[in-house]
């Protein structure tokens, strides 16, 4: 294919996964610009249609959390093909990932492949002792950093680590299951308006350590389940 970008996982799709190092973990490929073009929602509309009634109107859309809400999207590869793929917005730009893990939400694609979240799966699977036992979250954590800082690994920054994992993800899953509720509440998946947006975004925001009340057991259960298809062979 002329000008394809050894990066992009389109341009190469045939390129062989890369290895995990533990604490250095391997990263998604992303889609060239010319691969980013007539990606689809799950409804089928186009996300650069959705996006754009969502535009604010005396500035650019931008805004990490907008990947919070417009995911997952689809590429076509084919007339009656497509494969999944994952937004990332920053900078005013938006990143389309591959999806390496077969997540089934932008809160399981999150655990696959942000590294603190990693950080926390790698974690957890390495513990020992069945969870269960664990009746609070403060005792989980413990365990969890305790296992943590018994492993070698490379010093690294402030927003890396399974502490910092377990609140960036408990905090998708809070954000995700308002999401659901509101989408419920407007008969739509998708915002109208600048002015909908930033109410979804508000109504969904929280920085809560534990999940939502009532499900707290799923959120547990769900960790354990991505750390084992993270990790499968971790002993």
């Amino acid at each position: 294919m002329s000008g394809a970008e050894p990066s992009c996982f389109r341009c190469n799709a045939a390129f062989g996964p890369r290895a995990d190092a533990p604490w250095a973990w391997s990263e998604p490929r992303a889609l060239c610009p010319s691969h980013k073009v007539g990606l689809e929602l799950e409804d089928g509309q186009r996300l650069e249609a959705v996006l754009h009634r969502v535009e604010p109107p005396d500035s650019p859309l931008e805004g990490s959390v907008l990947g919070w809400i417009f995911n997952p999207v689809f590429a076509r590869t084919g007339v009656d093909q497509k494969i999944v793929a994952w937004t990332d917005f920053a900078g005013g730009g938006m990143a389309v990932f591959e999806d390496r893990f077969l997540a089934r939400s932008y809160f399981e694609f999150r655990a696959f492949e942000l590294q603190r979240a990693v950080d926390l799966l790698y974690a957890l699977r390495a513990v020992s002792t069945p969870r269960t036992e664990w009746t609070s979250t403060s005792e989980l954590l413990a365990a969890v950093a305790a296992e943590e800082r018994a492993m070698p690994h490379p010093g690294h920054g402030p927003l890396r680590g399974a502490v910092e994992g377990w609140r960036d993800l408990v905090e998708v899953w809070n954000f995700q299951l308002q999401l659901s509720h509101i989408r419920n509440a407007r008969g739509r998946l998708w915002p109208e308006s600048f002015a909908e947006l930033r109410d979804w975004i508000k109504e969904c925001g929280s920085d809560a350590w534990e999940p939502l009340a009532g499900t707290e057991a799923s959120f547990r259960r769900d960790l354990d389940a991505l750390a084992l298809r993270r990790f499968p062979a971790t002993s």
